[in-house]
């Protein structure tokens, strides 16, 4: 117990000192010191698998619920969730925490070919869609204009409307 009790301290003094995970060898590393330290202290919060450590989880844990989990990824190689990705062509591409591009999907002209860090990044992100439904609504025959005719409108929903 003393000694996850140590490693929640130095981890504790990591993020106090602005440190941040970053990425070497496929492995995810926190710097537990000042950075005006001379000696790097580091503890491993995920293995270049991607599976989180005693020290990850105890990181994630730091963190809270809605920060991004440390191993959002494939091959060791992590990602943020939460960015948007980069359109070049008919490929997207994220930004993965090691500074490299990958590509996540490809247009073939009639649908989306995903990569498998594209499944795992589209995985995290739910689909969100804009539908508009036509609608015609008539008032039930009460006359509003000259000559008895009824008052209509066109609309699609939501919150589109158009009048004649």
């Amino acid at each position: 117990m003393a000694t996850h009790r140590k490693m929640k301290d130095a981890l504790s003094a990591g993020r106090g000192h602005g440190n941040a995970p970053y990425q070497k060898a496929g492995r995810l590393l926190v710097r537990t010191n000042a950075p005006s330290d001379d000696q790097l202290q580091y503890r491993v919060l995920a293995q270049a698998d991607g599976e989180l450590t005693s020290a990850g989880r105890a990181w994630q844990d730091m963190v809270g619920p809605d920060a991004p989990l440390l191993t959002t990824g494939t091959r060791g190689q992590t990602f943020q969730p939460d960015q948007p990705t980069q359109r070049r062509g008919a490929s997207e591409y994220i930004k993965l925490r090691n500074g490299k591009e990958a590509i996540v999907r490809t247009w073939d002209g009639s649908k989306f070919l995903y990569t498998q860090m594209g499944r795992a990044y589209f995985a995290k992100r739910p689909s969100k869609y804009i539908v508009e439904v036509p609608v015609e609504s008539l008032d039930a025959g009460r006359p509003t204009r000259r000559g008895g005719e009824t008052d209509s409108a066109r609309a699609t929903t939501p919150g589109r409307r158009t009048c004649p």
